[in-house]
């Protein structure tokens, strides 16, 4: 397993149709997916985050939870697909470090 170098903000879990995975995010700017079915092996280290990611969540509206977005003290939000680490989507605009997004 290879860890994260800072502190871990936040774990999300879920159960998709075709797969599980355990998604972490830390201080140390990234956003790594594990798959607990293979013993945990890290599966994507997500990495556009320049500051801090603080905040973690599944875009609930999908029944199959390919997407998440990510809050960032980078003043951020990401989404980001789940099954390629991509980053689809940046929402810019805050004026302060985003804290929380669920």
């Amino acid at each position: 397993m290879v860890a994260h170098n800072d502190i871990i903000s936040k774990l999300i879990f879920t159960r998709r149709p075709d797969k599980i995975l355990l998604i972490s995010s830390s201080f140390d700017m990234t956003i790594k997916i594990w798959d607990p079915m293979d013993c945990f092996k890290l599966r994507l280290t997500c990495t556009k985050h320049t500051k801090i990611v603080s905040d973690i969540c599944f875009l609930s509206y999908e029944y199959d939870r390919k997407n998440m977005a990510s809050a960032s003290y980078d003043k951020t939000i990401k989404i980001w697909n789940c099954d390629t680490g991509g980053c689809t989507r940046t929402l810019k605009g805050h004026k302060e470090p985003v804290t929380a997004i669920c």
